[in-house]
């Protein structure tokens, strides 16, 4: 994802996103009350080698950064590759590729979610944001057209992709934790404040924080506790108590 449009996505809950859909649904949003995110500026070097992804047989996807425009709020785009024992599998420009259990999900440069798996690319969304949320074959992403980002969840195994939040936008930066359930930033009132949807599709506010995510990396949610960036640095909030923690 971009270091200026960190954020994501949806319609109507738990309803499927077509991929020609290009409406996100504004009817539930103040744009009064919009605070949008100042977003940490990447220190990635263009040109240099970054890693996207490692898997735990060895595999990495490796991208290389290009260019951008100086003064614009262009993607961060990479010029992406898949290397393993194997051999090498050049993937293209992305925005941000992860590997899940079935294969890789990748975003291109026209915001289009891809699950490429056994050789074969499958379109999914036309409207994803970068980065990736992923935990097995779990991915969460943000989709739609700013400032109305929503968040929208996708099954990699089976290719269904269903919309999370509704009514929360601009919501962006999601971790998936351990038991299913998404930690992401919503905007909504004015201020950034970290949400959960838990798996039964309920969402509730968690406690206040004095920093969220503003960063081109997704966060980390490992046991209630999130380790992010934003434009002050790396830092971990336990997610209950909304208090910076140890790494």
């Amino acid at each position: 994802m971009d270091p200026v449009r960190l954020v994501l996505i949806v319609c109507g809950s738990l309803s499927v996103i077509a991929c020609t859909s290009s409406e996100p649904s504004s009817s539930s949003v103040r744009e009064d009350l919009i605070d949008e995110p100042t977003i940490a500026v990447s220190t990635e070097a263009v040109g240099a080698e970054i890693e996207l992804d490692a898997r735990s047989d060895g595999a990495r996807l490796v991208g290389v950064l290009r260019p951008m425009p100086q003064g614009t709020d262009a993607d961060r785009v990479f010029d992406a590759e898949l290397r393993s024992d194997a051999g090498v599998v050049v993937l293209g420009p992305v925005l941000d590729a992860r590997f899940v259990a079935s294969g890789i999900v990748l975003v291109d440069p026209m915001h289009t979610l891809v699950l490429a798996r056994d050789g074969v690319r499958t379109e999914i969304d036309r409207l994803a944001e970068a980065p990736l949320a992923v935990r097995g074959d779990d991915v969460v992403y943000a989709r739609g057209d700013m400032p109305f980002f929503e968040l929208a969840y996708l099954e990699a195994s089976s290719g269904v992709t269903r919309a999370i939040t509704e009514g929360f936008a601009p919501a962006y930066s999601p971790a998936i934790d351990s038991d299913g359930s998404v930690v992401f930033v919503s905007s909504r009132e004015g201020r950034p404040r970290l949400h959960r949807v838990r798996v039964d599709g309920t969402i509730e506010a968690l406690a206040p924080t004095q920093r969220a995510p503003s960063s081109p990396r997704a966060p980390r949610l490992d046991r209630g506790r999130l380790t992010f960036e934003d434009e002050r640095g790396t830092t971990t909030i336990d997610v209950s108590s909304g208090r910076e923690v140890s790494p």
